[in-house]
């Protein structure tokens, strides 16, 4: 007895123990450590939600995975307290001003300071981060959240050996434009990394005609692509929907050892 070939199903993430057991090996546990005072802070995953995103026709950009999977791609912290803040011009500290809501606690209000100068906001973090061997810390802003009139810096922290801990910050782009941070809002996203394993990547450029196969399903794609974006009696809610449910250009769900993900399981923060 014959059978047809097993294309197979994209494996899915599903939290499992065993999914679980190999992002432990591969990057290990983060641990923050509370050195100050945590009330009103919230490190938790990351939403694969956008204000922007929700109030666009139809949730438009929701049918964009690669930018829905980049919203998941950490664990956010979440600000305490309400505020506006507006840079002067000046180059020193005192060049930025920080006007905090009335029902900011005075005690709360030195989380947000301008430590730097130049027109840069600083977060002070309350916890002190701690990585696996081999493990970063990757801390920036959250990926397509803009905010407008500034920028979140971003940097590496060897976080499995320093015991430092580090601050967020964003720069102010407008001499006397007030930039709103509302209590709650997410100002910052941590992700862990593999220094060494991004320096044992290998890049190469190479032909396409090197890579027959995957010319044919290229090309095969474009060819569809072009046919679809020309027709003028499609509706606005049509789209071509291969890429997000997983699909090569012959409609056949693509196999193992692939992994295909819509979204991403972080697990919340351990308490204790």
């Amino acid at each position: 007895m014959s059978s047809k070939p097993d294309h197979g199903r994209p494996r899915e993430r599903d939290g499992s123990q065993d999914e679980v057991a190999s992002g432990e090996a591969a990057l290990g546990k983060v641990t923050a450590y509370a050195v100050a005072d945590t009330e009103g802070w919230t490190l938790e995953p990351a939403s694969p939600r956008r204000g922007w995103m929700d109030r666009m026709f139809d949730g438009f950009p929701y049918r964009c995975l690669p930018l829905v999977m980049a919203n998941q791609l950490g664990w956010v912290v979440r600000s305490p307290v309400g505020f506006d803040a507006v840079w002067n011009g000046a180059k020193d500290a005192a060049g930025v001003e920080l006007f905090f809501d009335e029902s900011v606690p005075s005690h709360r209000r030195a989380m947000v300071m301008t430590h730097f100068g130049g027109g840069v906001l600083t977060f002070s973090l309350p916890w002190l981060f701690r990585t696996d061997a081999g493990v970063s810390l990757w801390v920036g802003g959250v990926p397509n959240e803009p905010r407008a009139g500034a920028f979140a810096l971003e940097g590496v922290v060897e976080t499995d050996w320093s015991p430092y801990t580090f601050t967020m910050n964003y720069r102010l782009l407008d001499i006397g434009r007030p930039v709103r941070f509302e209590a709650g809002d997410a100002i910052c996203m941590v992700r862990p990394v593999s220094l060494a394993g991004l320096e044992g990547v290998r890049v190469r450029e190479a032909s396409i005609e090197s890579a027959p196969e995957l010319k044919a399903a290229f090309e095969a794609w474009r060819a569809k692509r072009i046919a679809f974006n020309a027709r003028t009696d499609r509706a606005a809610k049509e789209w071509q929907r291969n890429y997000f449910a997983g699909r090569g250009p012959d409609d056949q769900r693509i196999g193992q050892p692939h992994v295909h993900r819509t979204k991403l399981v972080l697990r919340k923060p351990d308490r204790g």
